[in-house]
């Protein structure tokens, strides 16, 4: 007679542990995939207008908005006050808004008030607000002016780039010509190489030429390149 086989039997003992590493594989991927969608989107909408041409990429945009969006608001409710946790969500309403998702600018903003109110040097937060302000109504570009000022201040003469050039579309967006002139003259004698800003310096002269208005500094102004926008 032949030996019988013996089939091990299978411990439930570890079946457990099989189901944690199963989960935990699959919330990685998870964050992995919303992490992707997340990137995907700042790509596309984290500025006005968003980078899309057809209605089927605008409804792909909404699709992974939605999704992520749906992520990020368990993650703010699992984890209150992680300021990054909710700097993210902020930022991806921001890029809601941009698509033209009903309320999203309403939830960016709400979120950006609530870390600055958390903490009100929180530069990322400063800036992100003042974008989604600036690039929204020119009713905010004042609003949007204090929070770049404010920035800049933090790091005396050491310019910063992003708030420089925030500078440049508020005082723009307030009809204060001749001082956006000053600032794109700046931006573009500090940044040399950044053709956007040739572009934005003869849009801005333009205006001015048909305004009439003479396109030129003051009296004893300092060199374009010495003029740093400040806190004042």
């Amino acid at each position: 007679m032949a030996p019988k086989t013996r089939i091990p039997k299978v411990r439930t003992l570890h079946l457990p542990i099989i189901v944690l590493i199963m989960t935990s594989l699959f919330a990685s991927t998870l964050a992995a995939s919303v992490d992707e969608d997340f990137a995907a989107l700042e790509e596309i909408a984290d500025a006005f207008p968003p980078k899309i041409s057809t209605k089927e990429e605008k409804a792909k945009a909404l699709a992974l908005y939605s999704r992520v969006k749906l992520q990020f608001d368990k993650d703010v409710k699992g984890h209150p006050g992680d300021k990054q946790i909710l700097l993210k969500r902020a930022r991806l309403e921001s890029f809601g808004h941009n698509l033209d998702v009903k309320g999203a600018f309403e939830e960016a903003q709400r979120d950006f008030l609530a870390l600055l109110k958390q903490d009100s040097n929180f530069e990322p937060a400063m800036l992100a607000l003042a974008r989604l302000w600036v690039n929204t109504n020119p009713q905010y570009a004042p609003q949007a002016e204090k929070l770049f000022r404010a920035v800049q201040c933090r790091h005396g003469n050491e310019p910063v780039e992003e708030a420089q050039r925030g500078l440049f579309f508020a005082l723009y967006y307030q009809g204060r010509m001749l001082e956006a002139k000053r600032q794109i003259e700046f931006l573009t004698a500090r940044w040399p190489d950044n053709e956007a800003y040739k572009r934005l310096r003869e849009a801005t002269s333009a205006v001015l030429a048909r305004a009439g208005t003479q396109d030129k500094p003051a009296g004893g102004q300092a060199p374009a390149k010495d003029m740093l926008a400040t806190c004042q």
